[in-house]
């Protein structure tokens, strides 16, 4: 007797291909052991340009992330980025990129010396904590997190959310124009060994939203890219605000969906050749 796979059985291994996006990883950056921020390098000079969930250099514990499947995508150990002329970190010693680190620097990545536009902080308020720049007047700037990608797997339609705009340091949000917010973007850069950073093809459409601290929901414009096992660098833009006070984020969300294995499709297409040679069997 011919074995004959169900419509719905098919149906369902379709959908499940065609699933929603999965959060990848998250994180409210709430109740840190430490509010320290930690040195790292730039540009050949110790900054306080990034901070971690125990602050003093040390990687963010457990639980200040939350990681759905490590072994497909986790947070980066990758401790040093360069775009050729600012680099950030240090390939060792004290002031590397640590694993879970968020950190600040210039749209281009630079550091400006004896200026404020790259130093970051906890904003602070009961049990509520937001990674800040420190910097009050209008500029524009990255807040940065380094991530990887196992090996075997890729991932398509992605989805980054998170709340922006402007606080203060006890973490009161201003009730901004979206003007005064100003616009939220979000580039992904693949990472080379030797820390080279290199934009994806993947692309996002910025957003400009009024309020105290609106949900950015940003979608990868061109949801059928893909990005595959490697280290990658997840840069929050935030350029272009009117109010004097510094820019603040909350509440990261990186999503997307899995793309099924080669073997994955086979199984589904050989399945319903089995179920339409039954069909005109019957028939």
């Amino acid at each position: 007797m011919k074995k004959a796979y169900s419509l719905i059985g098919i149906a369902a291994l379709a959908a499940s291909l065609n699933s929603q996006a999965a959060v990848l990883f998250s994180t409210g950056w709430d109740s840190p052991t430490s509010t320290s921020n930690d040195a790292v390098l730039m540009n050949g000079t110790s900054r306080s340009a990034s901070i971690t969930g125990a602050g003093a250099n040390a990687p963010s514990p457990a639980g200040f992330w939350t990681v759905t499947n490590a072994a497909q995508v986790d947070l980066s150990s990758a401790t040093f980025i360069t775009n050729g002329t600012n680099n950030v970190g240090a390939t060792s010693g004290t002031d590397i990129l640590r694993k879970g680190a968020v950190f600040t620097t210039g749209t281009d990545f630079a550091y400006d010396i004896g200026a404020s536009n790259s130093t970051i902080r906890y904003a602070t308020s009961t049990g509520v904590w937001a990674p800040q720049m420190n910097a009050t007047a209008p500029n524009d700037a990255r807040f940065n997190v380094l991530f990887e990608i196992g090996s075997g797997v890729s991932f398509d339609d992605w989805n980054v959310s998170f709340n922006y705009g402007t606080a203060s340091t006890s973490l009161v949000w201003n009730s901004n124009t979206a003007l005064q917010n100003g616009t939220a973007d979000v580039d992904i850069y693949s990472v080379a060994g030797d820390g080279t950073l290199t934009l994806t093809g993947l692309t996002f459409t910025g957003t400009s939203i009024a309020g105290a601290s609106p949900l950015a929901s940003l979608d990868a414009d061109n949801s059928a890219t893909s990005l595959a096992s490697g280290t990658y660098l997840l840069s929050i833009s935030l350029t272009g605000k009117t109010l004097a006070q510094r820019y603040t984020i909350d509440n990261l969300v990186v999503s997307a969906v899995v793309v099924p294995e080669p073997a994955t499709w086979a199984l589904l297409a050989g399945s319903m050749t089995t179920l339409l040679v039954f069909r005109r069997r019957r028939g």
